[in-house]
């Protein structure tokens, strides 16, 4: 297997700009929420699946794939890739939600993946609503989002005190050179192309 950098953050929060720019990486090839999908309960097969799509990747050093729901497999990861770092990308709490509430409320798309409770679009076409967790007693979709922003930094916080090649970065580090420098440092690229303001929505 190529070295191996995972992205992740709970969405809305710069993963398709970490995407970009790791694919402008030398002998990089990044991937953004390549399938199949994980789902938040820990689904070993689908994860041995989605696993034998990341491998055999030819003519390049870096795979790195990025998608929110790697958070839920860190150990998985960790278990069969020993040369792996973890970068998560980290956005304001009030800007992630208000950030969610718009992109889930757009009418071809209109969405609450934070509940059990009716059908949506995504659950119907794309199968995003197992990715996360579900809080059915949030009387709103809001509260639910904001429960999902402090519940998945949580466990992110956990992973970043215990392992060396866990770290969490401001979103607002895509935008200045020290700060794109300091997540590729930390990737371990040696010879990385600084890129700022790369924006993908």
């Amino acid at each position: 297997m190529n070295r191996l950098v995972v992205g992740l953050g709970s969405g809305r929060c710069g993963t398709k700009s970490l995407h970009a720019l790791l694919n402008k990486q030398p002998r990089s090839a990044s991937i953004h929420e390549p399938k199949p999908l994980l789902s938040y309960e820990f689904d070993a097969a689908m994860f041995r699946a989605h696993w034998m799509n990341l491998t055999g990747w030819k003519g390049t050093d870096v795979v790195a794939p990025i998608a929110l729901f790697y958070l839920w497999y860190v150990p998985a990861f960790l278990s069969i890739e020993s040369e792996v770092c973890f970068v998560c990308l980290k956005r304001d709490r009030e800007e992630t939600i208000k950030s969610w509430m718009r992109w889930t409320s757009r009418r071809e798309i209109f969405t609450h993946h934070w509940t059990t409770q009716g059908r949506t679009y995504w659950k119907n076409k794309w199968g995003w609503d197992v990715c996360f967790p579900k809080y059915d007693d949030c009387p709103t979709k809001e509260e639910a989002i904001a429960r999902y922003y402090d519940h998945y930094y949580r466990l992110a916080s956990v992973y970043e005190e215990a392992l060396p090649n866990f770290q969490i970065f401001p979103m607002e580090c895509l935008n200045s050179a020290q700060g794109v420098r300091e997540i590729l440092d930390f990737a371990g690229f040696k010879h990385p192309n600084i890129v700022i303001g790369i924006k993908r929505k």
